[in-house]
């Protein structure tokens, strides 16, 4: 969670401070891949465990 946290400011600073767009997309790129991994973890909770 710290990591992502980290990734988001970093994504939000760079875009606020005028950096370029690959530079802001890259830093969000790990924040993107945490919430496509929380949202797939929600998906599966009416399942039984194995």
């Amino acid at each position: 969670v710290v990591g992502t946290s980290f990734s988001l400011g970093l994504g939000v600073g760079l875009f606020l401070s005028g950096s370029n767009r690959l530079l802001v997309t890259l830093a969000m790129a790990p924040a993107a891949a945490m919430a496509l991994t929380l949202i797939s973890r929600g998906e599966g909770e009416g399942e039984p465990l194995a």
